[in-house]
């Protein structure tokens, strides 16, 4: 039974991975053998990297043993889930520990080759082991639901419930334990070592569950913060949990102790009571609730939260599998997954990361010279002959002497402007220094491009080519002087057209071609330097283009021409926050690649690049004018709704989340005119919005619109910013609301069922919150104040925020 030689590639790929990644996996199988304070605390914090190696051996596992499949998902999609939290438990993480020590039992599964191998009962392998797969699934998905109730809890109402809470996690803790022992003997007994063997085996198990049992409550004592002993000690001083919820001196006492404020954990919408009666009233409330119909009503929801998270891994899977990764020369660029994007990285010499608005410029550049050709850059492997027709060499590159000066400078997509003009003098210096000129205009000849050749690169000229003599050229020299400090300011205006400082490959090329016919590029220069030059009567007239060369066509390239227009200095701020998902000022490989999955299936770089410069705050104004809409009809129906509903809908209406909203509308830059945006990316925005909208829109009726937390958001959301998906989840939700209040007007309406309404808007916010914390300890490190960014940050959207201190006092304000 034991896998050697033959061995499947699906099994001998698992036997390698077990084998390269040993040390972790024997680590994760060890889980908490020890209870000593440096195991657990090294088990702790080493989960979210070790259970990563084990959930990819599980899949590989899964590869040779098909039926391992329903326990392994459900272990991924729960540990997937959690790992998106901001906050753990540690108690928590001590029983996903257990879990994942159970999972890790099943690779003794790789020492067989064949799922349908029959032991010596005679019983088939997958038949021995798939009614216990099923039930392990089963118990993963609950013990990750009780999880998600504990950790949803305030910190005062876990506290004061502990002892429920961890006898409840104790039992998953201990059919965890029970599990790995079934594992373990169902393995022993196919693989032959015999039943006594298992059986005494069983014994030895059966020990440790004892011994386990017996430390669970001394592992979770180890556990406690020093808050929490601090807190259950008063709780204890005073009579118990019951007791110090009678009173409201103790109440208080508790909240301080807990380091919460009576103001955040009150219910606001009960507003005919004070803050502290509130406080009493929900943390009553939370202790005498039924433990065992608060896991069953969450298990319903969380098993919901898991479709969702499945099919998001799915989608992940769908679009990074759209881009395959060809085996190019070595370099950093192999590891960029559209093509686009590694050619660029590649042409440019970039290393792990690029400063964003070199990489914005650079990519306006790279799209700018394959439209001036007509002809896309080499392509990953490519080489071919070109031939060169007199003066349209100038469209393919710049003249040669900036061609050849750009390479010798060793320049990328731009340089500093100020630079550029010295080295223009130095280069033309050196030329009349050596009295060798380079090849001029009028001249045609093949060369042979190979692939991915500077971008700058000029036609290297054959070796057998003779470089006639052009006379003339010493008569150039008077233009040298005007090239020089005292002019530059001029020469420096002329082309750096965008007045950034720096002068791009596609200024370059722009100066070059605009001189008039017959001018050299000296002559050029000198004209923008001072404008008073010698008659230009005498000079060399380069040939025209051959009235046979025909410019080739390349389908589909010219179509998406219009969305050029919107990769430019004006919509750079745009782009860049589109790609630079953490707001450091550079794009590393993971973001660049991150950007280009993202974008819907169909679309090119350059559509999905134009929707970021502009067709996003298309989206976020239309958004806008809904939601303000929906709110304006809340506001004439609160008038409207049945008077049993009225203080619900009121006290919905002056929730600081619908404050917020307000806020946001307000603060939010975006344009009052749209009417010469062009066709191509209105169809485009208003496509991606409704596909968003959708796919968000089923999330939602997923969980009955019931976002209970930060963490729930994300993962309705996905991926991604919460910039991206604020307005149109915000919008989809009023609107769900909004269908509540016309049911008002007719039926009495449950009064959870506006708390939970104001919940749901609290949790979008608090992901919003937690976006801006993340910026703020960014622009910290480099020195950017945050208020000051915020004020353009992604149109402003985040400027009114953290909440809820901003809110609150925006209420007080008459």
């Amino acid at each position: 039974a034991i896998a050697s030689a033959g061995e499947s590639p699906t099994l001998a790929f698992l036997n390698n991975f077990y084998t390269a990644n040993s040390a972790v996996l024997s680590s994760a199988a060890a889980g908490l053998a020890s209870l000593d304070n440096k195991t657990i605390d090294t088990a702790i914090t080493g989960f979210s990297e070790s259970v990563k190696v084990v959930m990819n051996g599980l899949d590989a596992l899964g590869q040779v043993h098909p039926f391992v499949g329903v326990a392994v998902v459900a272990f991924k999609l729960v540990v997937t889930l959690d790992l998106t939290r901001r906050q753990n438990n540690q108690k928590v993480m001590a029983v996903k520990i257990q879990m994942q020590q159970m999972m890790c039992t099943l690779f003794q599964l790789r020492r067989i080759r064949d799922p349908d191998e029959v032991g010596l009962d005679g019983t088939i392998l997958k038949d021995r082991m798939q009614p216990l797969m099923a039930q392990i699934a089963q118990d993963i998905k609950e013990c990750g639901s009780a999880c998600d109730v504990y950790l949803k809890k305030s910190f005062i109402a876990k506290t004061l419930k502990s002892k429920f809470y961890e006898v409840r996690l104790a039992e998953f803790v201990t059919k965890f334990i029970d599990y790995a022992d079934k594992l373990d003997k169902a393995l022993t007994v196919h693989i032959a070592l015999g039943v006594d063997a298992a059986n005494e085996k069983l014994d030895d198990q059966s020990a440790k569950l004892d011994s386990i049992k017996q430390k669970l409550d001394v592992l979770f004592r180890k556990l406690d913060t020093p808050r929490e002993r601090e807190v259950m000690e008063f709780i204890e001083e005073n009579g118990g949990s019951k007791a110090v919820l009678e009173r409201n001196d103790l109440v208080e006492k508790l909240v301080i102790k807990s380091g919460e404020t009576i103001a955040d954990l009150a219910d606001k919408s009960l507003t005919s009571k004070s803050d502290l009666d509130s406080v009493k009233e929900k943390l009553r409330k939370e202790f005498s609730e039924d433990l065992d119909t608060v896991l069953q009503r969450n298990f319903t929801l969380f098993d919901r939260k898991l479709e969702i998270q499945s099919r998001n891994i799915a989608d992940a899977l769908d679009k990074q599998g759209q881009y395959i990764v060809s085996a190019l020369s070595q370099g950093t660029h192999d590891k960029i997954k559209d093509t686009d994007l590694s050619n660029l990285w590649k042409e440019m010499g970039w290393k792990g990361s690029v400063k964003a608005r070199h990489f914005v410029l650079a990519l306006r550049d790279y799209f700018t010279e394959q439209f001036t050709t007509g002809t896309p850059l080499p392509r990953a492997g490519e080489s071919f002959a070109v031939a060169v027709p007199p003066f349209f060499d100038d469209l393919l590159t710049p003249l040669e002497d900036l061609s050849n000066l750009w390479k010798e400078m060793g320049w990328k997509g731009s340089v500093k402007a100020r630079h550029f003009v010295l080295a223009l003098r130095d280069y033309f210096t050196e030329q009349f220094t050596t009295g060798t000129p380079l090849p001029r205009a009028g001249e045609s000849f093949a060369v042979a491009v190979p692939p991915f050749d500077d971008l700058l690169t000029p036609l290297e000229v054959p070796t057998d080519f003779v470089l006639p003599h052009l006379p003339g050229l010493n008569d150039d020299k008077w233009a040298l002087d005007f090239i020089n400090v005292a002019h530059l300011q001029a020469i420096l205006e002329a082309i750096d057209d965008d007045g950034t400082g720096f002068i791009s490959i596609k200024e370059a090329n722009t100066f070059a071609i605009e001189r008039p016919k017959g001018w050299s590029l000296l002559h050029w220069i000198a004209f923008w330097a001072k404008v008073a030059v010698p008659p230009f009567d005498d000079l060399l007239t380069p040939l025209e283009v051959p009235t046979d060369f025909v410019l080739p066509h390349l389908p589909g390239l010219n179509d998406d021409k219009w969305a050029l227009d919107f990769i430019n200095v004006a919509h750079l701020q745009a782009i860049l926050e589109a790609i630079d998902d953490d707001g450091t000022g550079f794009i590393s490989i993971k973001e660049a690649n991150t950007f280009a999955i993202e974008r819907p299936k169909g679309w090119s770089l350059l559509h999905w690049i134009a929707f970021w410069a502009k067709g996003w705050e298309m989206s976020l104004a239309d958004y806008e004018n809904k939601i303000f809409l929906i709110l304006r009809e809340m506001d004439s129906l609160h008038h409207r709704v049945l008077k049993e509903n009225r203080y619900h809908v009121d006290s919905y209406l002056r929730n600081y989340s619908i404050c917020g909203i307000e806020l946001l509308l307000r603060s939010t830059k975006t344009s009052k005119d749209y009417t010469q945006i062009c066709h191509e990316l209105s169809s485009l925005t208003e496509a991606y919005a409704r596909t968003e909208e959708e796919r968000l829109r089923l999330n939602l009726e997923n969980i009955g619109y019931d976002m209970d937390s930060a963490a729930t958001v994300t993962l309705i959301t996905g991926p991604g910013r919460i910039e991206r998906f604020l307005f149109p989840l915000l919008y989809l939700m009023l609107k769900r609301h909004l269908e509540v209040f016309h049911y008002a007007c007719s039926h009495v309406v449950d009064t959870e069922e506006f708390s939970h309404m104001s919940i749901t808007l609290g949790s979008i916010f608090d992901v919003v919150e937690q976006r801006v914390e993340s910026l703020g300890a960014i622009y910290k490190q480099v020195h950017i104040d945050l208020n000051a960014h915020l004020e353009n940050f992604a149109l402003g959207i985040n400027r009114t925020l953290p909440f809820p201190s901003t809110l609150l006092d925006a209420q007080a304000t008459p």
